[in-house]
């Protein structure tokens, strides 16, 4: 704090010796010391204090500029007009999934609510093809069967 040396220091003593004497020397050092050691303390203190006030204010930027880009990002007016264009996106993929179905004959059913919506063709309740005559044969031709290992084709 302060650039004294020793030999400063000596001098002062001796000086102060001789202004004060032998018996009153003891107690003014003690209070010269208990006075610097105060003022060192005080110091500490202040020097503490601004350090804290330095990080809080540091610490409030800092949410500041979060909270400034959490409102930029999640911006309730945009979020709204988003989910508002994807309904409406929905909307109008359903009504055109409606018209193709109606114009390839398939049949379209939506619930009331308009949440599902599911599409059967006209002719569900026809049974399929069967396959061919020539696949059927020549499953009843050749089989396979697997002995020891090998894999061995039988003709019947």
């Amino acid at each position: 704090m302060f650039d004294i040396s020793f030999l400063e220091l000596f001098v002062v003593g001796v000086i102060a010796l001789i202004v004060l004497g032998p018996e009153r020397l003891p107690r003014v050092a003690r209070s010269v010391g208990r006075f610097i050691g105060k003022a060192k303390r005080s110091f500490n203190s202040i020097a503490q204090e601004i350090d804290r006030e330095l990080q809080l204010q540091d610490i409030q930027r800092q949410l500041d500029e979060q909270k400034a880009q959490m409102n930029e990002s999640l911006d309730l007016e945009s979020v709204k007009d988003s989910i508002n264009e994807t309904q409406n996106q929905i909307h109008a993929f359903s009504e055109d999934l409606k018209q193709t179905g109606i114009e390839s004959g398939v049949e379209v059913k939506s619930t009331d609510k308009g949440k599902k919506t599911t599409a059967k063709p006209k002719n569900s309740g026809k049974k399929k093809k069967t396959t061919s005559s020539k696949t059927a044969t020549k499953r009843k031709t050749t089989s396979t069967a697997k002995t020891a290992g090998k894999t061995v084709k039988k003709d019947k």
